[in-house]
Protein backbone atom coordinates (compact mmCIF):
# COMPACT_ATOMS: atom_id res chain seq x y z
CA UNK A 1 0.00 0.00 0.00
CA UNK A 2 1.55 3.03 -0.86
CA UNK A 3 0.41 6.35 0.85
CA UNK A 4 1.53 10.06 0.31
CA UNK A 5 3.39 11.31 3.32
CA UNK A 6 0.66 14.61 3.43
CA UNK A 7 -1.58 11.76 4.82
CA UNK A 8 0.98 10.93 7.65
CA UNK A 9 1.46 14.18 8.77
CA UNK A 10 -2.27 14.24 9.78
CA UNK A 11 -1.44 10.94 11.74
CA UNK A 12 1.48 11.30 13.38
CA UNK A 13 4.19 13.70 14.47
CA UNK A 14 6.98 13.16 12.50
CA UNK A 15 9.97 15.26 13.44
CA UNK A 16 9.49 13.54 16.93
CA UNK A 17 10.30 9.47 15.25
CA UNK A 18 13.14 7.51 15.53
CA UNK A 19 14.79 7.74 12.05
CA UNK A 20 17.07 5.06 10.14
CA UNK A 21 18.46 6.08 6.67
CA UNK A 22 18.84 3.25 4.77
CA UNK A 23 20.30 2.55 1.27
CA UNK A 24 18.31 -0.82 -0.95
CA UNK A 25 20.84 -2.93 -2.03
CA UNK A 26 18.59 -3.58 -5.41
CA UNK A 27 16.51 -0.24 -4.73
CA UNK A 28 12.71 -0.72 -3.36
CA UNK A 29 10.11 -2.25 -6.03
CA UNK A 30 7.17 0.25 -5.46
CA UNK A 31 9.48 3.42 -5.22
CA UNK A 32 10.08 2.77 -9.14
CA UNK A 33 13.75 0.64 -7.67
CA UNK A 34 14.76 4.15 -5.41
CA UNK A 35 17.53 3.09 -3.37
CA UNK A 36 17.45 5.86 -0.58
CA UNK A 37 15.03 5.93 2.29
CA UNK A 38 14.23 6.42 5.67
CA UNK A 39 12.57 3.64 7.86
CA UNK A 40 10.61 5.77 10.19
CA UNK A 41 9.34 4.36 13.66
CA UNK A 42 5.74 5.37 14.97
CA UNK A 43 6.97 4.47 18.76
CA UNK A 44 9.60 2.09 20.13
CA UNK A 45 7.41 -0.91 20.32
CA UNK A 46 5.13 0.43 17.41
CA UNK A 47 4.28 -3.18 15.35
CA UNK A 48 4.37 -0.34 11.86
CA UNK A 49 6.87 1.54 10.79
CA UNK A 50 7.07 3.56 7.74
CA UNK A 51 9.35 3.37 4.72
CA UNK A 52 9.96 6.86 2.93
CA UNK A 53 11.60 7.35 -0.49
CA UNK A 54 14.18 10.03 -0.19
CA UNK A 55 13.85 10.85 -3.68
CA UNK A 56 10.06 11.25 -3.78
CA UNK A 57 9.41 11.70 -0.07
CA UNK A 58 5.61 11.89 -1.04
CA UNK A 59 5.70 7.98 -1.02
CA UNK A 60 6.02 5.98 1.28
CA UNK A 61 4.44 2.26 2.52
CA UNK A 62 3.55 1.27 5.66
CA UNK A 63 5.31 -1.81 6.99
CA UNK A 64 4.92 -4.21 9.21
CA UNK A 65 7.79 -5.03 12.50
CA UNK A 66 6.95 -8.67 12.15
CA UNK A 67 8.82 -9.62 15.62
CA UNK A 68 6.57 -6.86 17.20
CA UNK A 69 3.47 -7.87 15.53
CA UNK A 70 4.18 -11.68 16.20
CA UNK A 71 6.83 -12.60 18.39
CA UNK A 72 6.16 -16.32 17.97
CA UNK A 73 6.79 -15.91 14.42
CA UNK A 74 10.91 -17.08 14.04
CA UNK A 75 11.82 -15.59 10.46
CA UNK A 76 15.21 -15.98 10.38
CA UNK A 77 17.52 -14.30 7.13
CA UNK A 78 19.46 -16.07 5.38
CA UNK A 79 23.25 -16.27 5.47
CA UNK A 80 23.72 -15.05 2.36
CA UNK A 81 20.78 -12.11 2.81
CA UNK A 82 23.05 -11.15 5.76
CA UNK A 83 26.45 -11.04 4.05
CA UNK A 84 24.48 -9.14 1.56
CA UNK A 85 23.27 -6.94 4.25
CA UNK A 86 26.69 -6.15 5.41
CA UNK A 87 27.01 -8.99 8.17
CA UNK A 88 29.38 -11.54 8.10
CA UNK A 89 29.91 -12.51 11.94
CA UNK A 90 27.62 -15.43 13.01
CA UNK A 91 25.22 -14.52 14.95
CA UNK A 92 24.70 -10.82 13.51
CA UNK A 93 21.26 -12.21 12.17
CA UNK A 94 19.91 -10.57 15.20
CA UNK A 95 21.19 -6.65 14.12
CA UNK A 96 18.43 -7.48 11.30
CA UNK A 97 14.98 -5.80 11.60
CA UNK A 98 12.31 -7.56 9.60
CA UNK A 99 9.65 -6.46 8.03
CA UNK A 100 6.52 -6.98 5.57
CA UNK A 101 4.23 -5.36 3.72
CA UNK A 102 1.21 -4.44 4.88
CA UNK A 103 -1.76 -5.21 2.21
CA UNK A 104 -5.53 -3.87 2.23
CA UNK A 105 -7.41 -5.58 -0.69
CA UNK A 106 -9.65 -2.76 -2.29
CA UNK A 107 -12.62 -5.81 -2.94
CA UNK A 108 -11.92 -6.35 0.68
CA UNK A 109 -10.29 -3.60 3.06
CA UNK A 110 -11.49 -5.47 6.40
CA UNK A 111 -9.14 -8.44 5.03
CA UNK A 112 -5.96 -6.29 5.69
CA UNK A 113 -3.20 -8.14 7.10
CA UNK A 114 0.74 -8.63 6.79
CA UNK A 115 1.71 -10.51 3.55
CA UNK A 116 4.63 -12.25 5.52
CA UNK A 117 6.14 -13.75 1.86
CA UNK A 118 7.40 -10.67 1.02
CA UNK A 119 9.53 -9.13 3.35
CA UNK A 120 11.75 -6.50 3.77
CA UNK A 121 15.23 -6.20 5.55
CA UNK A 122 17.28 -3.88 7.41
CA UNK A 123 20.39 -3.26 8.87
CA UNK A 124 20.78 -0.32 10.69
CA UNK A 125 23.80 -1.04 12.07
CA UNK A 126 25.21 -1.19 8.56
CA UNK A 127 22.34 1.22 6.79
CA UNK A 128 21.65 -1.36 4.53
CA UNK A 129 18.79 -3.19 2.95
CA UNK A 130 16.79 -5.71 1.03
CA UNK A 131 13.81 -6.74 -0.27
CA UNK A 132 13.59 -10.45 -0.58
CA UNK A 133 10.08 -13.16 -1.19
CA UNK A 134 9.24 -15.85 1.17
CA UNK A 135 7.02 -18.03 -1.37
CA UNK A 136 4.26 -20.05 0.67
CA UNK A 137 4.41 -17.85 3.45
CA UNK A 138 1.05 -16.59 4.70
CA UNK A 139 -1.14 -13.40 4.93
CA UNK A 140 -1.36 -12.40 8.51
CA UNK A 141 -5.10 -11.08 9.17
CA UNK A 142 -4.55 -7.77 10.88
CA UNK A 143 -7.16 -8.29 13.24
CA UNK A 144 -6.34 -11.24 14.17
CA UNK A 145 -3.11 -9.65 15.22
CA UNK A 146 -4.39 -6.92 17.21
CA UNK A 147 -6.76 -9.59 19.00
CA UNK A 148 -3.62 -11.81 20.00
CA UNK A 149 -1.81 -8.67 21.04
CA UNK A 150 -4.49 -7.68 23.52
CA UNK A 151 -5.63 -11.17 24.56
CA UNK A 152 -1.82 -11.38 25.71
CA UNK A 153 -1.97 -8.19 27.62
CA UNK A 154 -5.13 -9.17 29.19
CA UNK A 155 -3.86 -12.54 30.18
CA UNK A 156 -0.25 -11.06 31.52
CA UNK A 157 -2.28 -8.30 33.64
CA UNK A 158 -4.77 -11.19 35.15
CA UNK A 159 -2.31 -13.74 35.51
CA UNK A 160 -2.33 -17.40 34.54
CA UNK A 161 -5.68 -18.62 35.29
CA UNK A 162 -5.97 -22.03 38.04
Amino acid sequence: MVVRLVDVFLLCDIPRMKSYEITFVQGVAAFQGARDCRLLRFSEHAASVLLVCRARPECCLILGDVRAAFPDRCIRPSVEECRTLGLTDEGQDSDILVFCRMIIPAEDPLSAGFDMSRLVLTAPSTGLGLEVERPGFPLMPLAVSCRERRAKRHHGEKGPSA
